[in-house]
C-alpha cells in the first residue's frame, strides 16, 4: 500500500479543493469497487488505484483553475454550477483513459 499523503500531485492553495472534488468523483465512478472508508482508516491505498487518483488529481486542479477563469478558484468550487461543469467533464475524460 502506498501512503497517501507521501503522493506529490503539486497541488499549491488548492490542495483541498482537489482532495475534496477527487474523492466524491471516485465515489461517483468506482463507489461500488473502492472503500473509501478503508482507505481514511488506513491512511493509504492500493498502488492499482495509484494512477487513477493522480491522473484525476491532476484533472481536477486544471479544470478548477481554468474554468473559475477569474473569480477565486477556492470560492468557485463551493459553487454547485462548478461541480455540475466538472461532473459532466470528468466523466468525457476519463472515459477515454479507461
Amino acid at each position: 500500500m502506498r501512503d497517501f499523503n507521501s503522493v506529490d500531485y503539486s497541488l499549491k492553495g488548492y490542495k483541498a479543493n482537489v482532495i475534496y472534488y477527487t474523492t466524491a468523483m471516485l465515489n461517483v465512478l468506482h463507489g461500488k469497487s473502492i472503500s473509501l472508508h478503508e482507505i481514511w482508516e488506513s491512511q493509504s491505498l492500493s498502488d492499482k488505484w495509484d494512477d487513477v487518483i493522480k491522473e484525476l488529481a491532476q484533472y481536477t486542479l486544471e479544470f478548477l483553475k481554468d474554468s473559475a477563469g477569474e473569480q477565486n478558484v477556492t470560492q468557485w468550487a463551493k459553487k454547485e454550477q462548478c461541480w455540475k461543469q466538472y461532473h459532466e467533464k470528468c466523466q468525457q475524460h476519463l472515459k477515454l483513459l479507461f
